[in-house]
């Protein structure tokens, strides 16, 4: 059985000496996010079509760190005059409403993005991948590290 801290200072110590199993765990689920989302992203940019979108409103919601924005935008020959506001909120506002912008729609889903929004979604997925290469590296790295000290001494 695990020995229960006797003092706060004996807890800091005993939680960070967890930190490199953690970033060993969390590393390649971070990492799996990453690409998974830049899989999708990329995939999304090979069945859509290149066309001119408009921006008919922003929608607007408090973030933890102030207002975050989600544009809803339109596609310019659209005649039937379909909406798609995405799932990815973004600050500072990207778009103004009115906007015409060049952006992606894919027909089969009926997802309408601007090139912007697909760059804040690529930026997204490499900086999960990124983070969590970083911390399975850093983690694994001190783990080794330790083991291999230990051996020597």
């Amino acid at each position: 059985m695990f020995r229960l801290p006797t003092s706060f200072s004996d807890f800091i110590i005993r939680s960070l000496k967890t930190l490199p199993y953690l970033a060993v765990a969390m590393g390649p689920l971070f990492a799996v996010i990453g690409i998974w989302y830049g899989i999708s992203t990329n995939n999304f940019i090979s069945s859509s079509y290149e066309a001119s979108i408009i921006v008919v409103h922003i929608d607007q919601k408090d973030g933890e760190n102030g207002q975050v924005y989600r544009p809803v935008f339109v596609l310019a020959d659209d005649k039937g005059r379909v909406e798609y506001s995405g799932n990815l909120w973004v600050s500072p506002k990207p778009h103004s409403v009115g906007d015409v912008v060049r952006g992606r729609h894919a027909p089969s889903s009926g997802v309408t993005t601007s090139d912007h929004m697909l760059r804040s979604a690529q930026s997204l997925s490499s900086t999960f991948r990124n983070m969590g290469l970083i911390l399975f590296a850093l983690g694994f790295g001190y783990l080794w590290w330790k083991r291999r000290s230990a051996k020597t001494i």
